[in-house]
């Protein structure tokens, strides 16, 4: 109902309502309101990443794939840059891409910022517009 408040958060930052004795993800429920219901094997991917940012213009249609190439770069990445590795003792770094299962190697480089690069030039033509590039 409009004005209803959001009811909590869920772990990976997503809003949720708890409407008729059930919680539902408040994107979901921004989505249906404005388009109808999320056709059987898509989802609600959030463009800039923000789970909390459920802004109409901020949500798009994604299979389960395209949504995975959207997501944020891992907390425990302690390089600082999506794809990158430290490769062996060598000083030098790995740079590596995931599409639809596959894992992609990239190159070794001798800077995180050339893996970097490597990395972003792949996700731009492998992910296209889901393409998060940090």
């Amino acid at each position: 109902m409009v004005g209803n408040v959001v009811n909590g958060v869920e772990r990976h930052g997503y809003l949720r309502a708890f409407v008729a004795g059930r919680f539902y993800k408040a994107h979901r429920i921004v989505w249906e309101m404005h388009y109808g219901k999320i056709p059987e094997g898509y989802e609600i991917d959030h463009i800039d990443g923000n789970g909390g940012n459920n802004r109409l213009r901020n949500l798009r249609f994604a299979t389960h794939a395209q949504n995975s190439k959207n997501m944020r770069m891992h907390k425990d990445n302690s390089l600082g840059f999506k794809g990158v590795f430290s490769y062996g003792k060598n000083g030098k770094f790995r740079a590596r891409i995931m599409n639809d299962g596959i894992a992609y190697h990239l190159g070794v480089f001798e800077t995180a910022e050339d893996a970097s690069i490597a990395y972003q030039e792949a996700a731009k033509n492998l992910h296209g517009e889901f393409a998060r590039l940090q």
